[in-house]
């Protein structure tokens, strides 16, 4: 009976450590003024299409605070589009390449200033099948550090910001980008292997 009882609390255990896998991409480890182009924090992270969005130290700024410690992630005075695109990526083990991977959800802290309205939708791999969407900001209204999150069943593949109001990539930025990966085949096959595994020595010893 106590063999099983420390069976039943490792198997609780991994199956916490295996579905906890959210993390938070704080743009804080990335000195101001970088583009990142890929941007990852352990072995997730997010590509980002247009190379003139950038990290920015926004503390005393007159609008934008961090929601965390210095940085946030804006678009560049040079940027010119309507929309920025963001990918999942994950890098291998040598960071020399990258695997686009799925989330449950992607949220972040929104500063935006009087007026701005953006939208951000998320994707399940291409531009053609969106899943998700919610919008930042408002008219008559400025943001300041308001959390937007988007969610869908575990197939969100990209997410974009696209620009509702005039100008709008020149007034928002972003800070503690939240996300909740899908857990990789790999780890849910070597939970099942080692919940195999307990349920055969629990069964021999309560057969012994």
């Amino acid at each position: 009976m106590k063999t099983l009882r420390i069976i039943l609390a490792v198997v609780m255990i991994m199956t916490l450590c295996y579905v906890a896998q959210a993390y938070t991409l704080t743009f804080d480890d990335v000195p101001r003024g970088v583009e990142p182009e890929v941007y990852y924090s352990d072995t997730y992270g997010i590509g980002i299409e247009f190379p003139n969005v950038l990290i920015s130290y926004h503390v005393g700024s007159d609008w934008g605070p961090p929601h965390s410690e210095n940085n946030v992630l804006v678009a560049s005075n040079s940027f010119q589009g309507s929309k920025i695109t963001f990918m999942f990526k994950r890098p291998d083990s040598g960071h020399t390449s990258y695997q686009p991977y799925s989330v449950y959800s992607v949220g972040a802290y929104f500063c935006t200033q009087q007026d701005v309205v953006l939208q951000m939708v998320g994707y399940d791999g291409d531009l053609e099948h969106p899943v998700a969407s919610a919008y930042i900001g408002a008219t008559g209204e400025s943001w300041k550090n308001r959390y937007v999150e988007i969610s869908s069943s575990g197939d969100i593949g990209m997410f974009v910001l696209y620009s509702i109001s005039t100008d709008a990539f020149h007034k928002f930025c972003m800070d503690d980008l939240n996300v909740d990966p899908v857990p990789e085949p790999s780890g849910f096959f070597a939970l099942l292997g080692s919940l195999a595994c307990m349920g055969g020595i629990a069964w021999r010893r309560r057969r012994a």
